[in-house]
């Protein structure tokens, strides 16, 4: 497990520096290295999921932030990798799901990099595993910057129908933030009012 957690800090370390084909090589072989270690570990039968329900969520708040500016023609994209918590355990469904949204998230940046549309459909279609990979529920910044992220993708793509209809779902997840005062959480997506329509944000915003 060591050997994929070092793996996934050099994926992160490729994302800060802007090699995406290099972060794409790194995460897909923590992934691999991952499944392998699934295998083995259901066929033992020594593989558990110990985290906290949260704690997708809990492994993105913990990190330091450094919100970038987000520019208005590309819209508001979650772009921070996830670090995987030094107790990460094999069989794990959070591993999965971390080292999975790691793998989407390179494609997706290098998509917008070299303007690759294949690289969006495969960005896309990893977004939406990892979306069904863990319980989440109780992990509600990981659902909303995975959900974020794939309207963005569809706004690309011009599949707008879509996109409305994720960003009102959206909407009524950051007011539910917003009420709970979930201002950690909030950090994280600050500048996701940028791709909700202007009437829309402003009524947000007051």
């Amino acid at each position: 497990m060591k050997t994929i957690i070092e793996q996934n800090n050099e994926t992160l370390a490729f994302l800060r520096n802007q090699d995406f084909s290099k972060a794409i090589e790194s995460s897909s072989a923590a992934l691999k290295c991952h499944r392998s270690l699934q295998c083995l570990a259901a066929d033992s039968e020594d593989g558990c999921d110990e985290y906290a329900y949260d704690c997708l969520d809990q492994c993105m708040l913990l990190a330091e932030l450094d919100v970038p500016k987000t520019e208005a023609n590309e819209g508001f994209i979650y772009k921070h990798g996830i670090m995987l918590p030094s107790n990460a355990v094999t069989g794990s469904d959070a591993t999965t799901a971390i080292l999975i949204f790691n793998t989407a998230l390179a494609y997706h940046m290098r998509a917008i990099q070299q303007q690759e549309h294949p690289d969006l459909q495969k960005a896309r279609r990893l977004y939406e595993i990892a979306y069904g990979s863990y319980d989440l529920d109780h992990n509600i910044l990981f659902q909303f910057v995975v959900i974020n992220n794939l309207a963005m993708i569809d706004r690309k793509l011009r599949n707008m129908a879509m996109t409305d209809e994720v960003l009102g779902h959206l909407i009524s997840i950051y007011m539910v933030l917003v009420d709970r005062g979930c201002e950690l959480h909030i950090r994280h997506v600050q500048g996701f009012l940028v791709n909700v329509p202007s009437p829309t944000n402003t009524a947000i915003a007051a």
